[in-house]
């Protein structure tokens, strides 16, 4: 009936589904071999993708990509293995900088440059629905303001 609460085994069950796609990511992280020196931990980019994977996302937008770009380096295997579009935003551009080539090998991974609050509807723009919106940058309140 709507408007009934699920019952337990249901939510059990949803939860055991979700912790296996974590558990998959974080064995698939750990074997893309991607040195973490900074920014969002492993663990929590296993996290995201198995949110992702459980929920059928389609596209995700990143913003902010870091020092190192660990979570787009992440987010660019992903987008191979799963299909998923993925935009990353950040100030910086990513010429010159250190992983400006490795991140040019993942056909669906594209990189924008400038403020993150001007270009997310850009960003958005053409992406297959459901979407995902990841923000490692701006911190705080700016960020709050940001996702809604």
């Amino acid at each position: 009936m709507a408007g009934e609460v699920p019952s337990l085994s249901i939510i059990g069950l949803v939860d055991k589904v979700l912790q296996s796609r974590i558990i998959r990511w974080a064995h698939e992280i750990k074997g893309w071999n991607i040195p973490w020196r900074t920014g969002i931990y492993p663990s929590e980019m296993a996290a995201f993708l198995g949110l992702c994977d459980r929920v059928g996302i389609r596209s995700i937008v990143e913003s902010g990509r870091g020092e190192d770009a660990y979570s787009t380096h992440i987010l660019g295997e992903y987008s191979e293995r799963a299909g998923a579009k993925v935009v990353s935003i950040d100030f910086r551009p990513i010429q010159g900088r250190a992983f400006q080539e490795r991140l040019g090998r993942y056909h669906n991974l594209h990189c924008l440059a400038g403020a993150a609050f001007n270009l997310l509807p850009v960003a958005f723009r053409g992406l297959s629905k459901p979407a995902a919106l990841l923000v490692d940058g701006p911190k705080c309140e700016p960020a709050n303001r940001l996702s809604l």
